[in-house]
């Protein structure tokens, strides 16, 4: 039954994107069809600034997607909550990240999207310390898992619609191709760690802890490097102008 809900919520959704959204790209190349798409990809793979929003990305949605791969795990086999409990914990997160949604599109156009990622990478990294300092002193608990898990998905929400405004920026001419490589991107890598960690079999939550500290701050550099790598592509168009 779930599966058909979702089939046609997706059937409603597309017809309505039909028949409402227009074309928001002005920019379009002279170029159209799928080979000049897929041509786009080397020349946005060649870009420092664009590799570097699409790191930052991966490495954030990455955490909560691994987190949905471990958390089922942790709350039902380790800690002996139902499904259902497990359903009313995760309304927490669900709730905070289109929270931090709507914070990206109340405040990013008035405060820019780079602070608005630095913001969210910030929240993310403060969150990842606390569940590596909340579940080594007080124990595991879904409290211990969702609480940060909250705070995570504030910063996700307020991060990632602005790592893609980033990397589609970069070149304008190729927003199709940037949107769907950091897509792809960003789903790839996180079922590569979903697999990794479930892989690994143990009934602690120490690896995914351990590896969202890691991601929590890489991520911030990784948006570091984008920023200096786009700042010296403009100087250089300035200059060359």
């Amino acid at each position: 039954a779930s599966f058909a809900f979702s089939a046609l919520v997706g059937v409603g959704v597309t017809l309505l994107a039909l028949a409402r959204l227009h074309e928001s790209n002005y920019n379009r190349t002279a170029e159209r069809g799928l080979e000049a798409f897929i041509a786009g990809y080397p020349e946005l793979l060649k870009s420092p600034a664009f590799l570097g929003y699409a790191a930052a990305s991966a490495l954030t949605i990455s955490i909560y997607m691994a987190f949905l791969g471990i958390a089922p795990f942790l709350m039902v086999g380790v800690l002996g909550q139902s499904p259902a409990q497990y359903g009313l914990y995760f309304i927490l997160p669900a709730f905070c990240y289109a929270a931090g949604n709507f914070l990206a599109g109340r405040f990013s156009e008035r405060f820019g999207l780079d602070r608005m990622i630095r913001w969210g990478n910030l929240i993310v990294l403060g969150s990842a310390v606390m569940m590596a300092i909340w579940i080594p002193l007080f124990g595991l608990s879904p409290l211990a898992l969702f609480v940060p898990m909250a705070t995570v998905s504030i910063g996700q929400g307020m991060a990632l619609p602005n790592c893609m405004a980033g990397g589609v920026r970069i070149n304008p001419g190729r927003a199709g191709a940037a949107s769907g490589l950091m897509g792809a991107s960003q789903l790839g890598y996180s079922a590569s760690v979903t697999t990794v960690l479930g892989g690994l079999g143990t009934a602690a939550a120490t690896p995914y802890v351990v590896y969202t500290l890691l991601a929590a701050a890489l991520a911030p550099l990784c948006h570091m490097s984008a920023m200096a790598f786009a700042k010296r592509a403009r100087y250089q168009r300035v200059k060359s102008d």
